[in-house]
């Protein structure tokens, strides 16, 4: 077999010849780097990526939520029941007659085109602050005091659905020791 010898490449050289045919058709091309932004991964220019250029990094597109403008609503609170097991007792759970922060109020939100949810509530509760996200048709979002050191500040949630072009939620707060609970349902509708 001496004379088919000739017709093979010597095992070193075989690698090197196919290596470079196709880094010569892979020259052609800037050299990439994969960059991932959430769920979402991209191939960008080595030396872009290099530079910490974030101009070429592609964000997915968010849809606009249909519910995204201000929304307005009204509430008046009850009392609120703190419910525990048979034998425990807590007397300051007792104390509250309901007349301290309750009564009318307003709710104005404010819902991004991503459904992030900011705004207010003022009122019977006192002046909060309103932080959350409309998601999926739902409502979530948590109250704080705007003044934490005012009388009774209270803290709490905001929890309710969309149905049509209204969002029916409910509010939950308390104050700092839970002596103080509060609820309310609220009806908003887009403030347009």
């Amino acid at each position: 077999m001496a004379g088919e010898s000739h017709l093979r490449p010597a095992r070193g050289i075989a690698p090197l010849v196919i290596a470079g045919c196709f880094g010569a058709l892979s020259c052609q091309q800037e050299p990439t780097t994969k960059t991932t932004s959430g769920s979402l991964t991209t191939s960008v220019p080595a030396a872009t990526a290099a530079a910490g250029t974030t101009s070429a990094v592609v964000k997915p597109s968010q849809p606009r939520s249909p519910h995204a403008g201000p929304w307005t609503g009204s509430y008046e609170t009850a009392q609120g029941k703190v419910d525990v097991p048979a034998g425990v007792s807590y007397p300051t759970w007792t104390k509250d007659d309901g007349t301290l922060n309750n009564g009318k109020g307003t709710v104005a939100l404010t819902i991004a085109a991503d459904g992030v949810v900011s705004g207010r509530v003022t009122g019977a509760l006192g002046a909060l602050t309103v932080a959350g996200v409309l998601e999926s048709g739902w409502l979530r979002a948590g109250l704080t005091p705007a003044e934490p050191e005012g009388n009774n500040p209270m803290t709490g949630v905001l929890l309710g659905e969309v149905k049509g072009d209204q969002i029916t939620a409910q509010l939950r707060v308390a104050n700092h020791d839970g002596s103080l609970v509060r609820k309310a349902k609220v009806a908003l509708e887009p403030s347009r």
